[in-house]
């Protein structure tokens, strides 16, 4: 870097510093929550619900998960514009086809049960909504009768997160049980997410210049794009009221997820500048699944 690019790298580096340094604002209150589906009303989310609610709530019986994303498509794309990296291209779209390997392995793959933390019973009805929608969109399956239960199935307990627009974040505790728990049969070094940095950001924003544009693109449901293999459904199970159900996508807080989802997110990030004919190496990712462009008036005059 010139020296002028040093000395704004310096100062909006030190400017980024202080405001970490700062208390983080009071944030705004939840919204109210809204459920999409209409259930019986449940008074005790630790019991088992009967018929009736069952009948009420979405169903799917097929153990598969399915990508929203063609892999044939996609790879009509690369042949249009070009791939930067055909190793990981042909890994992404096997990935999409037959499912995700998540990397789990040994003793760490035989049966357990952990039990729901005690924020899925706080947020039930959130939680159940959320679930419900899950069945819905075919990206979890159930709900099933525990008596039929697979042999090989590790059941984990479930935890909730409320997101700001009052809805919960349902996320499935792959660290227990202790000892016998999927997180801990996945060597996270087999599943890198290489992500960008504060100082990578200042140096593509001091690259850009005064009055660049800045365009972040987050994606929906981000790991949810990628199916998990059938050997290793069984390692997704979860128990709610009575009814056991099957995550079939990538798992928010699985070691290996972040890693797989990033393989997805350069191949479409390496696509869509080949295709704009944008300059690489003005664009970042941060942490999954977010990734930002930064237009400079010397790079694009339109």
């Amino acid at each position: 870097m010139s020296d002028r690019q040093q000395d704004t790298f310096k100062f909006w580096l030190q400017q980024a510093e202080l405001a970490a340094a700062k208390p983080d604002p009071l944030l705004p209150p939840l919204k109210k929550f809204t459920p999409k589906f209409t259930l019986p009303a449940v008074t005790n989310y630790r019991t088992t619900a009967n018929a009736t609610f069952w009948n009420s709530f979405p169903e799917n019986k097929i153990i598969t998960g399915v990508s929203p994303i063609s892999a044939t498509r996609l790879r009509s794309w690369s042949n249009a514009v070009g791939c930067s990296d055909k190793e990981r291209f042909e890994k992404v779209c096997k990935n999409i086809e037959n499912g995700a390997n998540i990397g789990c392995k040994g003793r760490f793959r035989d049966p357990s049960t952990s039990t729901n933390a005690p924020s899925a019973y706080q947020f039930g009805a959130e939680v159940t909504d959320a679930i419900a929608g899950w069945v819905d969109q075919k990206i979890a399956a159930g709900p099933f009768d525990p008596k039929l239960r697979p042999k090989n199935a590790k059941v984990s307990g479930i935890m909730c997160r409320i997101k700001p627009n009052g809805t919960a974040r349902v996320i499935l505790n792959l660290s227990a049980p202790v000892g016998n728990a999927v997180n801990e049969g996945i060597d996270g070094d087999l599943f890198p997410a290489v992500m960008s940095s504060t100082s990578k950001w200042l140096e593509i924003l001091d690259k850009a210049g005064r009055n660049c544009l800045i365009m972040k693109v987050d994606w929906a449901n981000a790991y949810k794009h990628i199916p998990v293999r059938t050997e290793d459904l069984p390692l997704q199970y979860f128990n709610w009221m009575g009814k056991d159900f099957v995550e079939l996508m990538l798992i928010f807080g699985a070691v290996s997820s972040a890693g797989l989802f990033d393989d997805l997110a350069k191949v479409v990030l390496d696509l869509v500048a080949r295709q704009a004919h944008f300059p690489r190496d003005t664009s970042c990712s941060s942490l999954p699944p977010h990734m930002c462009w930064i237009h400079g008036q010397q790079i694009h005059n339109g």
